[in-house]
């Protein structure tokens, strides 16, 4: 091999050494930005406690950004979040499923319209106010308009219908 093909042969491998880190380094930065957006914008979880057998809820925190609300029952943490749809409508639920709930990861973030299952990646639209098709379906569990109580600046979640839901947070994290 001649010294000038030598010279091209090295350069050649030179530049695919160069590209090849190029790519990683994107996709490395790629990565990076994906598992952030994950956490960036993240609403922060208000904590919740009981009066007169009820927790409230302020309405002045629900709108079309998610909400996330917890409460201790009977020495387990809950989560429920509230969120309205685009037509002001509110849509309340408990934050996690009858499939995920067992793994400690099954519960919701929001995108956009939909919220998203952070264990199986399961997508709902915000607009489909009965997301309980069965029980044992990933979707948000709703909480039902008999749960719950309004009076214009709260909206009151009843204690004694989350007994029901204790057994689905007790691996949660």
């Amino acid at each position: 091999m001649s010294q000038k093909n030598h010279y091209r042969k090295n350069r050649r491998d030179q530049s695919k050494k160069i590209a090849i880190s190029v790519i990683i380094g994107l996709s490395v930065l790629l990565i990076t930005a994906v598992v952030a957006q994950q956490f960036v914008g993240q609403n922060e979880v208000h904590a919740l406690e009981a009066h007169d057998g009820s927790l409230a809820l302020p309405m002045d925190m629900i709108n079309e950004e998610i909400a996330y609300f917890s409460y201790e029952h009977e020495g387990t943490y809950m989560e429920l979040f509230a969120v309205k749809d685009s037509h002001g409508h509110m849509v309340t639920a408990m934050n996690t499923c009858f499939n995920c709930y067992n793994t400690g990861n099954g519960y919701f973030t929001q995108q956009g319209h939909e919220l998203v299952c952070n264990n199986c990646g399961n997508h709902y639209n915000i607009e489909d106010h009965n997301h309980n098709h069965g029980t044992n379906e990933c979707a948000p569990i709703t909480i039902t308009e008999d749960m719950l109580e309004q009076d214009g600046e709260n909206l009151y979640l009843k204690i004694d219908a989350l007994s029901a839901f204790v057994p689905l947070f007790e691996n949660w994290q």
